[in-house]
This record gives C-alpha cells, sequence and structure tokens, in this order.
C-alpha cells in the first residue's frame, strides 16, 4: 500500500486535489500538506515524521509543487529508497494517474507512470496545431515531375 500526499506551497496542494476528486472521485490514500506563511515549518516536519512512523510497511509518495522550494525540501529530508519517494511538479494529470492506478501499485512503478503523464500532458498547442496543419497541407500535394 501506498499513502500519497501532495505537498504545496499555499493552497495548491487543497485545490488540486478537490479537483481530483471532481474528475475520479475520492481518494483516501491522497492527502494534502500546505506551507504558508503561517504554518510553522516544524508542524509539517512533524506532520512528515507522523506519517512515515504511522506507515508500518506501507510506502510512503511526497509530491510537490517544485524542486527547491520549502515543500520539497522538507520531503527530500525523508527520502529513503524504496520507501519514500519525492517527486517534484505536480500538475493535476500527474495526481490523475497517480488515483487511476491507485494505491496497491508498487511503488516504483507509480513514481515512473505518475511522471510519465506529467511530462506527456505539459503540451504547446501552437506546436501541435502547427504539425497538424502541415501535415494535411503536404497530404493534399501532389509533386509533378
Amino acid at each position: 500500500m501506498i499513502k500519497v500526499v501532495v505537498m504545496t506551497h499555499s493552497n495548491l496542494a487543497n485545490e488540486l486535489v478537490n479537483t481530483l476528486k471532481g474528475i475520479v472521485g475520492e481518494k483516501d490514500f491522497i492527502e494534502t500538506l500546505t506551507f504558508s506563511p503561517d504554518v510553522e515549518y516544524d508542524f509539517i516536519k512533524n506532520r512528515i515524521e507522523s506519517l512515515v512512523k504511522e506507515s508500518k510497511g506501507r510506502k510512503l509518495l511526497l509530491v510537490t509543487d517544485m524542486f527547491g522550494g520549502t515543500p520539497s525540501n522538507i520531503a527530500l529530508s525523508f527520502l529513503k529508497e524504496g520507501e519514500v519517494e519525492v517527486v517534484t511538479g505536480v500538475n493535476l494529470p500527474m495526481l490523475v494517474k497517480i488515483s487511476q492506478l491507485g494505491p496497491n501499485v508498487p511503488l516504483k512503478e507509480l513514481v515512473e507512470k505518475a511522471v510519465e503523464a506529467g511530462r506527456k500532458n505539459i503540451i504547446v498547442a501552437s506546436e501541435i496545431l502547427r504539425k497538424r496543419v502541415n501535415g494535411h497541407a503536404r497530404e493534399g500535394t501532389c509533386n509533378k515531375e
């Protein structure tokens, strides 16, 4: 079993997970931790320590908003190969993939597929449209010799 904790600055984690619930429904293995100026650093660190202690055989995936930020830096202090993994750059497609795979897949597989989904869904729309237009234009031409 895997527990997923989405950790972000401000209220982003809550908004992402609330949006996720609207798409795929409630997922009890996903929770949030938010960082704001009024939340004590030690409170967050203690909460993660508690999650690690409570896991008792469960793996823990900490998903943060950006590498180098406070959520990521705190999460990285708990990194433990095969037990606790950290993925930065959270986005909605990544969370959808995590929720689809569920908490019972191997941690390594969950991480790989979540990262793949997150990257795959970062798209520059004008490039996609240009390729489609150019592809159709080439298909319709004929070579005269």
